[in-house]
């Protein structure tokens, strides 16, 4: 039985990568998405949606620093900032596995 199974994206998955050497996977696809994922929490952390056309290559550069997506015909280039830590400040003492923060904090631009 799988650890998690979650349908991703609304087209075929064109790219899974490891972001760095954290518990964070990187998904692109044909329905013109890029999706971040933690995966000992099961969850999506972030989705980029500026293509418009199917996503066919992800690549990582300068140190995971800057990510590039492709298409057949534009490409666009991500300024990634990671940062790990979770605030728990907001979350009831009852909460479940699943309510509670992710540990990373990702932003694109």
């Amino acid at each position: 039985m799988p650890f998690f199974k979650k349908r991703a994206h609304d087209g075929w998955i064109t790219n899974i990568k490891r972001y760095r050497n954290l518990d964070i996977v990187v998904t692109s696809s044909h329905d013109t998405c890029v999706s971040f994922w933690e995966v000992e929490k099961k969850r999506k952390l972030m989705t980029l949606t500026e293509h418009e056309k199917p996503i066919q290559s992800i690549q990582f550069c300068h140190a995971f620093e800057y990510m590039v997506s492709a298409t057949d015909e534009d490409l666009v280039i991500w300024k990634l900032k990671c940062q790990e830590g979770a605030d728990y400040d907001d979350v009831p003492e009852d909460a479940e596995e699943d309510e509670l923060p992710s540990r990373y904090t990702i932003s694109a631009t």
